[in-house]
């Protein structure tokens, strides 16, 4: 993360997401998908969260992006320490409707865009 005082917001809701994290997945149910909203990565302070008798809290995860290439290369980076992790990327923007894969679809989920992460049902 670059030390720039340009980014002094990225790295503040960065270090608080950090401390809400496990707060936010005590909330949730386990096992719930997650929509990361413009597949920044940072729904992976999320990901590395366990429940009560260390289970993930969310799995699969969604992450939603204009570009294919920034995609293909979250795919990778979120998988690498969890390799249990399913992932199912959509290359959309947000002028139409989304569709959710069917393993998701109907399921109570997290829809992540960071600064305003939200339980959605």
């Amino acid at each position: 993360m670059t030390q720039l005082d340009e980014y002094y917001l990225t790295r503040t809701g960065c270090m608080l997401l950090i401390a809400a994290a496990p707060n936010i997945a005590n909330r949730l149910p386990s096992n719930a998908p997650s929509a990361e909203y413009g597949a920044s990565g940072e729904a992976g302070y999320l990901q590395r969260q366990h429940d009560g008798v260390k289970h993930p809290v969310l799995h699969p995860h969604v992450p939603i992006d204009v570009a294919v290439s920034v995609l293909q290369q979250m795919r990778m980076r979120v998988r690498m320490p969890r390799q249990d992790l399913l992932v199912h990327p959509i290359a959309a923007d947000f002028l139409e409707p989304i569709v959710l894969p069917g393993d998701v679809a109907g399921m109570a989920r997290l829809g992540f865009s960071p600064g305003l992460p939200s339980v959605a049902q």
